[in-house]
């Protein structure tokens, strides 16, 4: 759980730090916002296991991809915003 949130923490410090206005949505309080996450995600971006984790990035309803972040996080400067297009 530490890590969804550290992970978390970088995108929305990547997203203000370059004014790119977003909505956070908190999945664990909205069970119906889970569920089209779930949903919306392409199944060949789903783990092999489990459910995709967040941070998953959406542009209205397109899916634009997750965060994969190094393993020394130091948020803005280390993500990378996986399936952008």
């Amino acid at each position: 759980m530490f890590q969804v949130k550290k992970h978390q923490r970088a995108v929305v410090g990547f997203l203000e730090a370059n004014r790119i206005s977003f909505q956070e949505v908190d999945i664990t309080m909205l069970e119906e916002q889970r569920l089209w996450m779930y949903r919306n995600i392409p199944r060949d971006k789903h783990p092999v296991k489990g459910n995709p984790m967040p941070p998953q990035i959406f542009n209205e309803d397109r899916y634009c991809g997750g965060a994969r972040l190094s393993p020394n996080i130091r948020p803005p400067t280390d993500i990378t915003l996986s399936d952008l297009s």
